[in-house]
């Protein structure tokens, strides 16, 4: 445009309201592809960490409800012992069992997970059934109670875990251990029944020891004295998978002492003392009973079958009930423990070969992703940089075209308005 012989250049831009897309489309194509790209490097991972959490959250682990299944059996006069057996339901895990019996000489001479028909679960083996092993020295017919205890509802599975060995010594100590990543929820034991080629065995404590080891102690009892028997017993440990198992403070059980009886020996024997005791371990509120166990602290046993009960009580708790005859008042006691169930996810050994199924990244902890999320944010704040240093550079480069606009003027003292525009 010239204005009295002067020549002025006008550029003409339009403006226009920009939001984000319209910044990425003045970038440019290339540039604006760029920019998105780190964008939803930015943003993807926490979409994706949110959709993650979205679609597997971290729900907690359910670890069902006790479920105690009780059934009295009647025993008739025998020597070699005889099974019952108690199943848990079809929707349920065992996690012990028991068992009741009267005072001697009906005796309780095994206890162990089994299936439904009684036979003992092997190693790694889903027990479905608690199975005792009962014995009656009286001429009479006997009733005995079976516990099987077990978890309804819940996520985990229990299986078993056996150890089998054979012991020439009159008294032995034999455990079982559960997995890594299994809970002990209780322990039992048998042993083959085959005099006199094998001695028969008294179990005098049943108990839990360490994280994950179920032991017991056992006598022989020798059927005949000039044979020398062997004992050939297994120990069992019952674990599950999916929840921790604290063992409650131990509970002393102290037996106590009654009036010598006297009347049925003769004069050659020495008059026995009955002893009896009776205690239970509970667990917390917020926790759910399994099994439980006992183990003889001070003295020895009132008879190689003294324990009379061992099982879960109706009002709560692990319950053990001593019974028998002593040949005098020593101190007797038993240390009684409860196996208290919670929730609690165990996690796996890492496996290199395992491909992961979603967005479940155990290294990214909160910090991890918080240090992810500002180096990605670094790294689009300098690419956006970059970019825009480049658009600089190039908008120098740029020739906008011009307009030329030539205005010719006649001035007159009379007439001011004859102004003739020439384009």
């Amino acid at each position: 445009m010239s204005f009295g012989g002067q020549r002025v250049h006008v550029r003409c831009v339009t403006l226009r309201p920009m939001g984000i897309f319209g910044r990425l489309d003045w970038l440019g194509g290339s540039h604006a592809r760029r920019l998105r790209a780190v964008v939803a490097l930015v943003l993807g991972p926490l979409a994706l960490v949110g959709a993650a959490g979205a679609a597997d959250p971290a729900a907690p682990f359910e670890l069902g409800r006790s479920s105690v299944h009780r059934q009295n059996f009647e025993v008739r006069p025998t020597a070699e012992p005889v099974l019952f057996t108690v199943e848990c339901a079809p929707d349920e895990q065992l996690v012990s069992g028991g068992y009741i019996v009267p005072n001697q000489p009906v005796s309780a001479v095994f206890s162990y997970p089994s299936d439904a028909k009684g036979t003992p679960a092997r190693s790694g083996e889903q027990p479905r059934a608690w199975t005792i092993g009962v014995t009656n020295a009286t001429k009479t017919t006997q009733v005995i109670q079976v516990v099987a205890a077990c978890l309804a509802g819940g996520d985990g599975q229990s299986s078993v875990q056996v150890v089998t060995e054979t012991h020439l010594e009159n008294a032995f100590t034999m455990s079982a251990d559960c997995p890594d990543t299994t809970a002990r929820s209780g322990g039992g034991y048998s042993w083959e029944y085959a005099p006199p080629k094998l001695a028969t065995l008294a179990v005098s404590g049943s108990y839990p020891q360490g994280d994950r080891r179920w032991s017991i102690d056992a006598t022989t009892v020798q059927g005949d004295p000039n044979a020398k028997a062997g004992a050939f017993a297994s120990a069992y440990a019952v674990c599950l998978s999916g929840v921790a198992a604290v063992p409650s403070l131990p509970v002393r059980l102290d037996v106590l002492s009654g009036q010598p009886d006297c009347s049925t020996f003769n004069q050659f024997a020495a008059c026995l003392v009955p002893r009896n005791g009776v205690q239970s371990a509970r667990c917390a509120t917020d926790q759910v009973l399994g099994g439980g166990g006992h183990h003889v602290t001070v003295g020895t046993l009132p008879g190689p079958y003294a324990v009379r009960a061992a099982a879960p009580a109706r009002e709560g708790g692990w319950t053990i009930v001593v019974g028998g005859f002593s040949p005098n008042p020593d101190p007797i006691s038993l240390d009684v423990t409860a196996l208290c169930l919670a929730a609690a996810v165990v996690t796996p050994p890492p496996d290199d070969r395992a491909v992961p199924a979603s967005w479940d990244w155990p290294m990214l902890t909160g910090v991890g992703l918080l240090v992810l999320v500002l180096l990605l944010l670094l790294a689009s704040l300098l690419a956006l940089r970059q970019t825009l240093r480049r658009q600089r550079v190039r908008d120098r480069q740029v020739q906008l075209p011009q307009l030329e606009v030539v205005v010719r003027a006649t001035r007159s003292a009379y007439r001011h308005n004859e102004i003739r525009e020439v384009l």
